[in-house]
């Protein structure tokens, strides 16, 4: 995965935030409708309740036969 900084104006992607978006959020290999926009806050929200999140043991959600799915993302691309 990708942060980049933007350079054109657009509209955070937070469904209750208005700000204008800073960062995208983008995978490889993916076109640029599929980027995440978010503002710089929202951006920090979401690093602070990773940062929070993931020095539990069991942040997971666990679904049927026990894999674990959710949070635990890893460095995919």
């Amino acid at each position: 995965m990708e942060l980049k900084r933007l350079n054109v104006r657009v509209r955070c992607d937070n469904g209750a935030c208005r700000n204008d978006a800073d960062y995208a959020v983008k995978r490889s290999g993916t076109p640029v409708t599929r980027e995440l926009h978010l503002c710089a806050d929202c951006l920090a929200a979401i690093a602070g309740l990773y940062e929070r999140s993931a020095g539990k043991k069991g942040s997971g959600t666990k679904k049927k036969g026990g894999k674990n799915v959710g949070t635990n993302m890893g460095d995919r691309d």
